[in-house]
């Protein structure tokens, strides 16, 4: 148990908690909530402070029923969120587990952190092309990692929720990066509790992706079949809406979620689909079935696609509902309109009314018009 802490990180927590500063003793403050006193030192210099923390923590956790470990944790890092994850593996000693299942582990934490920051930089996408970004190598550079429960195969990841780069261009904030850790992490737990692999295919708006599933199957240990949990708690320092939750996975979940990785990797977005960007122009093309043998062609550029992209990366976006309150979506900016070119003396271009026109790629005049539906014209991305 820590006892390295300082008054004003304690008077934090505890404030950001309820409790009330109430009176003092012998130049101490005492603290209280619903019948419940705690002691805190006045100053960080004193003698006893260190004897004075340790019986702050047993109190507190008491009142929290958890460790005193994880209070003095959440109270020493009051800028970053945390995720402690925890393997129950079977036949091992207390707090061991096999050294290829250890680092298997640390590397699907890397990983799971790695592809929700993917999922903050360039929206969910099925599976993920080319390397990650710099800023991501930058936010696993300030995430640190700890040793839990010693009696525990545990891992604490702490995030700090700020971002690494204010005035950069592809900065990464912490706290969207761990939401979206949480959001994807629960979404893969409900999907594997419906054991249909198909329950899968719904998640990836969650921030769920082929990389994340590889990542969270790593989780569980030797031969990916034995059972694990991550639980997620919240900065003290910035609040969140999202309560602390543990993610629970039974012994069998890890081949499963393995499998929906393959599935996520060789999945097509189909069905209803909407193009995600900027229109740069809207111009006509020869060959098509409009008045004139002609149609409509949008160019798109894109502005950071909200939802998983197709296999060679078009910037078509899968439209699918999600089942989880949880899960939340970023709201899409239509690319183009739907309409279609034909010949019209009035406008000079052909390009829609919220973007700078451009020349049109014709000597003919075109200006957009509603596309019917009776008509074989229909735009192209």
């Amino acid at each position: 148990m820590r006892s390295d802490l300082n008054v004003a990180d304690v008077a934090l927590y505890l404030q950001e908690g309820g409790w009330e500063r109430t009176d003092t003793w012998r130049g101490a403050a005492i603290w209280s909530r619903a019948g419940d006193e705690v002691l805190v030192p006045a100053r960080d210099d004193l003698g006893d402070n260190a004897a004075r923390f340790r019986d702050l923590l047993r109190t507190l956790a008491a009142v929290e029923s958890r460790p005193a470990r994880d209070v003095a944790r959440d109270i020493a890092f009051p800028a970053a969120d945390a995720a402690v994850y925890r393997l129950f593996p079977a036949e091992q000693p207390p707090g061991f587990a096999p050294l290829p299942s250890g680092l298997q582990v640390v590397g699907g934490l890397r990983d799971m952190v790695t592809a929700a920051g993917r999922v903050v930089l360039e929206g969910p996408h099925f599976q993920f092309a080319g390397r990650a970004p710099v800023a991501i190598g930058e936010l696993l550079g300030r995430v640190l990692i700890g040793a839990g429960d010693p009696d525990d195969v545990s891992y604490t990841l702490l995030v700090p929720f700020a971002a690494s780069s204010p005035d950069a261009a592809d900065r990464l904030i912490g706290r969207e990066v761990m939401t979206y850790l949480h959001d994807a992490t629960s979404a893969v737990e409900e999907a594997a509790r419906a054991a249909d692999i198909s329950a899968f295919d719904d998640t990836v708006t969650a921030g769920v992706s082929a990389e994340f599933c590889a990542a969270l199957s790593d989780l569980a240990g030797s031969q990916r079949r034995e059972p694990f949990e991550v639980a997620f708690r919240w900065s003290h320092g910035r609040h969140s809406d999202l309560p602390p939750r543990t993610v629970a996975f039974p012994a069998d979940a890890g081949p499963l979620i393995r499998s929906a990785a393959n599935r996520l990797r060789k999945l097509e977005a189909s069905g209803a689909a909407v193009v995600v960007g900027r229109v740069e122009s809207l111009h006509d093309e020869a060959g098509g079935a409009t008045a004139g043998g002609r149609r409509c062609a949008a160019s798109c550029a894109p502005t950071g696609s909200p939802a998983p992209a197709g296999p060679s990366g078009s910037g078509w976006t899968a439209s699918r509902p999600t089942t989880s309150p949880s899960r939340r979506t970023r709201p899409a900016s239509p690319c183009a309109p739907r309409a279609c070119c034909r010949a019209g003396p009035a406008a000079p271009s052909c390009s829609p009314t919220t973007s700078p026109s451009s020349p049109s790629r014709t000597d003919q005049p075109m200006t957009p018009q509603p596309h019917p539906e009776d008509e074989t014209c229909r735009p192209m991305t």
